[in-house]
């Protein structure tokens, strides 16, 4: 009996005491999962706020579409040499000109020379149409030579341009209109397109070896007959039926007054830069060459995005 007392005791305490630990080991787990969630809550505080201040620090807009974001092209194109018509002296100068300036803005820049066929123009201007494609800035320049026909039409002209008759014009020379709808369909936020060609009608005058333009003053310009899309701005080395110059240094006073606007092109918005543009080319010509400008663009645009936000 006093033996069946014994085991009695023995297992009522052996269960209190394993009943003991067992609580004891719950309240310990207990606690380091409150530790655990503390730890936790804590870690995913501070990679919330690394996260806010890397957001702060990259500061995108993110209204905008990510693409925009430098993304900046341009196709510059300078003809000199033309087999049935005076060369000229510096439209491959201009184009490197503004090659330097567009680098250092962060472009993307492609320099041709001497274009000879009006295929490979159209070639080229279709390739860079689908390069400009989402970009935040489309920039194209053509310097050489070029006229209009007898409806107001201008055209830019390969170096093997060779004009026997009127015909002739359309059959070399490709049409501006098309170049400007082309381009701006790209749907850049921002597309600038400049001519620096012939503007009026000289054929009447002009055989093979006579110049379009020559070393002193050239004639150029176009008429706009076409609707441009929004943010495009259409530049022209001087007005329908006007002279212009091509400078006696390297550069044409207009691609001159052209690179110093490129280069405010951070502090100042694009229709005040080319304000501008005209005002230096009058004063350099003492009022003989005046350029103009077509297109649908506001007031406020910047040429580069960083500036166009603030």
């Amino acid at each position: 009996m006093k033996k069946l007392i014994l085991m009695v005791f023995i297992s009522i305490f052996t269960l209190s005491a394993c009943n003991q630990k067992m609580e004891t080991s719950s309240d310990e787990l207990d606690d380091k999962v409150t530790s655990y969630q503390i730890d936790n809550d804590n870690s995913q505080n501070l990679q919330s706020k690394q996260d806010e201040s890397k957001t702060t620090e990259i500061n995108i807009d993110k209204s905008l579409p990510s693409y925009i974001y430098g993304k900046k092209v341009a196709l510059l194109i300078g003809n000199n040499d033309y087999e049935n018509v005076t060369p000229l002296k510096n439209a491959i100068n201009d184009v490197l000109l503004l090659e330097d300036t567009l680098i250092n803005l962060g472009f993307d820049v492609t320099v041709i020379k001497n274009v000879s066929d009006r295929r490979e123009v159209l070639r080229l201007i279709n390739s860079f149409s689908e390069k400009a494609k989402q970009a935040e800035s489309s920039i194209f320049y053509f310097s050489g030579q070029g006229m209009q026909d007898n409806n107001d039409v201008g055209y830019i002209f390969p170096t093997n341009v060779d004009l026997k008759n009127e015909d002739d014009i359309s059959f070399y020379g490709v049409n501006i209109n098309e170049v400007i709808k082309k381009l701006s369909h790209s749907k850049a936020l921002v597309s600038l397109i400049m001519f620096d060609v012939c503007r009026n009608n000289p054929y009447v005058s002009l055989h093979k070896g006579i110049s379009l333009k020559d070393n002193s003053s050239l004639e150029k310009g176009d008429k706009l007959h076409v609707d441009v899309e929004p943010q495009v701005l259409v530049s022209y080395s001087t007005q329908k039926g006007e002279l212009a110059m091509d400078g006696d240094g390297n550069n044409s006073p207009y691609a001159s007054a052209v690179n110093h606007a490129l280069e405010q092109s951070k502090e100042k918005p694009l229709l005040t830069l080319f304000d501008n543009v005209r005002v230096e080319v009058q004063k350099e010509s003492n009022g003989r060459q005046k350029p103009s400008r077509e297109g649908d663009i506001r007031v406020n645009t910047y040429l580069l995005y960083q500036q166009k936000s603030r």
